[in-house]
């Protein structure tokens, strides 16, 4: 007999043995989801009910995880949802359970009034359910030789952050929420939420200081060979904490990913790493995009002026957009006007939010093509950190 239904408190140790033993047949390694996503195990109804199973004969066969991630965006707040855990044991691939439950994640994305879904998955296996790859960031490359070359990291010093410092967690917190886009984490117990969202993927949290002052936190992985998030008073030091990261780290390198919300530390990096790449790190489902997309353009206007442009999109069995910039101001509302273009939901994703896509707009004038490349794509992005 096969059943579908929500988790209950009394699975969640046969959600974290499925979840192991799927994913440590696939990586052909040990895997230990309780320190790897620390933030979800908490036995109680409110976080294993967040999760869709099917059973087979009683026992559990295949889940997808729906967690719901507020966001905050140039001081708005947003609704996301991000799709976790997606995992059928073995012995039960090939039966179809995936693309049973995973409709039933984003409906109840939608039934519970979120603006868009986020994950982090293989685009391929993702894109038939409407998730496309957004929110482009800088991935810098930097070496131990960036600090003798330039000296950045000069009285830079990274200390680990425990469970027990509460004081430097509300430090991490507060500097946290001066970001353009984060995503909301609770102060309750402590501040346990920022700790352990520090901690996730296996990353350890660190203090920054210059001279015994306080001037931002990190979360590294692997010895210090990635920077998975990080926030500074002043962005102009993302270099000295990136090299001092770099020398901390056996092979003398790091990576660190920095998202288009952050202009200064951009520049400060581009001279200096030692490679850069242009990457993709979060799959997005929009759900609802007047909204979003008003907001973003606010802040795309925040980073670097923009054109004056008028631009109606239609997409395919959802919204018509206008977008807008002017002397009289930035915005994006629902449209009855007749469109300049009509795409279909990835395309319109792809266009707004996501790879380059000049080649969509190749039909529209010149003036026009060039006012979009300028506007788009817009500065969607994310604290990888953040996924459940």
């Amino acid at each position: 007999m096969t059943e579908i239904r929500k988790l209950k408190k009394e699975d969640m140790s046969e959600l974290l043995d499925l979840l192991n033993e799927t994913f440590g047949h696939k990586y052909g390694r040990p895997m230990y989801f309780d320190k790897e996503q620390p933030k979800m195990w908490i036995g109680d109804d409110l976080h294993m009910e967040r999760h869709i199973a099917v059973f087979e004969d009683g026992k559990m066969a295949a889940v997808v995880g729906v967690y719901p991630l507020p966001a905050v965006i140039g001081g708005e707040e947003f609704l996301f949802f991000t799709t976790g855990n997606v995992a059928t044991h073995p012995a039960h691939e090939g039966k179809g359970y995936f693309s049973k439950l995973f409709p039933l994640a984003i409906e109840e994305a939608k039934r519970r009034g979120a603006v868009g879904c986020r994950l982090g998955g293989a685009r391929q296996r993702y894109a038939r359910y409407g998730f496309e790859p957004c929110g482009p960031a800088y991935e810098f490359c930097v070496t131990a030789h960036n600090a003798k070359h330039t000296g950045a990291d000069k009285d830079i010093t990274l200390e680990e952050i425990s469970r027990e410092d509460e004081k430097t967690l509300a430090y991490c917190h507060a500097l946290m929420q001066k970001k353009t886009f984060y995503v909301q984490r609770s102060t309750e117990e402590g501040y346990r939420d920022m700790y352990l969202a520090l901690c996730s993927k296996e990353a350890l949290p660190y203090l920054i200081k210059r001279n015994g002052r306080p001037i931002g936190y990190l979360a590294a992985k692997g010895g210090f060979a990635s920077i998975l998030e990080f926030s500074l008073e002043n962005e102009e030091d993302v270099l000295g904490i990136a090299t001092a990261a770099a020398k901390q780290n056996s092979a003398g390198l790091t990576h660190i990913l920095v998202p288009p919300t952050m202009p200064r530390a951009i520049s400060v990096l581009l001279p200096e790493a030692q490679e850069i790449s242009l990457v993709h790190p979060s799959r997005f489902h929009i759900l609802e995009y007047a909204r979003l997309v008003n907001r973003l353009l606010e802040v795309k206007k925040s980073l670097c002026p923009l054109p004056e442009c008028d631009f109606i999109l239609q997409i395919e069995g959802g919204e018509k957009l206008h977008l807008h910039a002017g002397k009289d101001g930035t915005y994006c509302k629902a449209s009855t006007e007749a469109p300049d273009m009509t795409l279909s939901h990835l395309e319109a994703q792809r266009l707004l939010f996501g790879i380059s896509a000049d080649y969509l707009l190749a039909s529209l004038p010149a003036e026009k093509q060039l006012a979009l490349k300028a506007i788009l794509p817009l500065p969607l992005t994310w604290a990888t950190n953040d996924f459940v």
